[in-house]
């Protein structure tokens, strides 16, 4: 079955693409992936010679580098999270008066002072 340039085994290609590089945990892993991404892709483009006048290739491309923006701005995220909780948990540990965190009346955390 030889689907050419069908424009819904495009979008196809392009929506599994994306839906796995939102699932990488680490640049490595990405990169890894976007090269055999590319790799692959490039060989469709040479079995199927009319894909090289289509958004194929290209689109290929656009969608890895936006997932390696995506995953740099999602570690950077959870990097600033954890400093943030780590500041937070320093700042109710020091603090001499009792400090309580809950949530409905369930106690999330206390300090040594409460």
């Amino acid at each position: 079955m030889n689907n050419g340039d069908d424009i819904n085994w495009i979008t196809g290609a392009f929506v599994t693409v994306i839906a796995i590089n939102l699932s990488m945990p680490s640049n490595r892993a990405l990169t890894c992936y976007s090269l055999f991404v590319f790799m692959l892709s490039a060989g469709i483009v040479t079995a199927i010679p009319s894909l090289q006048k289509s958004v194929f290739l290209p689109g290929i491309l656009t969608m890895i580098m936006q997932a390696h923006i995506g995953l740099y701005s999602r570690l950077s995220v959870i990097k600033n999270l954890a400093e943030s909780t780590e500041r937070f948990q320093m700042l109710l540990n020091s603090a001499f008066e009792g400090i309580v965190v809950h949530d409905g009346g369930v106690i999330l955390t206390a300090n040594r002072a409460f």
